[in-house]
């Protein structure tokens, strides 16, 4: 009966050594998550500030009748007033719910 406790108490030690193994693991793994979210949130926004820039760069380039390489021509041209048809549709569309 005591070779049975004692191998009991031996067991119940292992366990608890795990528990807090596994505890500390979690909350550095926690740590690290939380980390690692607050970083693809900061990359999540410089990639739209990017994206933007890129879209201001190409509405720039498109109103010059130039193409995002610099080469002019008329299809540019026949681009840059679709495009800025476009865009004059969809201000037109907000200032229609704008007014609602």
């Amino acid at each position: 009966m005591r070779e049975l406790a004692e191998r009991l108490l031996k067991a119940i030690g292992r366990a608890t050594r795990r528990i807090e193994l596994l505890t500390n693991e979690n909350r550095r793994l926690k740590a690290e998550c939380e980390r690692l979210r607050a970083a693809l949130a900061i990359k999540t926004e410089e990639v739209k500030t990017a994206e933007s820039q890129l879209e201001t760069y190409k509405i720039a380039a498109t109103l010059r009748g130039v193409s995002v390489r610099g080469a002019e021509s008329e299809e540019n041209v026949k681009a840059a007033k679709a495009r800025i048809s476009r865009m004059v549709q969809e201000i037109d569309r907000c200032i229609a719910l704008l007014k609602q």
